[in-house]
């Protein structure tokens, strides 16, 4: 348990002081990373039900968090259907060394 805090605190001052990232995504990643289930990941579905703001505006938010590296998105097949998309926050020990950097204006 200690080692997952300790990635919390670490993710948190990571995304925390992205001046690139909008509040409403540092919001997304917060919830990413404080109520994802067991596994690390968190289900579209429940991410959507988590909050009254509705999908386009979540998705925007979960998008801008993909596109700059701190979350991937998964979605598996099955008997050529797709799956549900989930969202697992990455690894912070895996994140570019520019995202350690604080952003000038914070």
């Amino acid at each position: 348990m200690k080692n997952d805090m300790e990635d919390i605190e670490l993710a948190g001052k990571i995304y925390w002081n992205d001046g690139t990232l909008s509040l409403k995504a540092k919001g997304v990643m917060g919830y990413l990373l404080f109520s994802r289930a067991k596994g690390g990941c968190v289900a579209k579905s429940r991410l959507l039900c988590a909050s009254r703001d509705g999908s386009k505006s979540t998705m925007s938010a979960v998008n801008e968090l993909i596109r700059r590296g701190y979350v991937r998105r998964c979605q598996g097949r099955r008997n050529g259907k797709f799956l549900e998309a989930i969202f697992i926050p990455v690894d912070m020990n895996t994140l570019p060394v520019e995202a350690y950097d604080e952003q000038p204006g914070n």
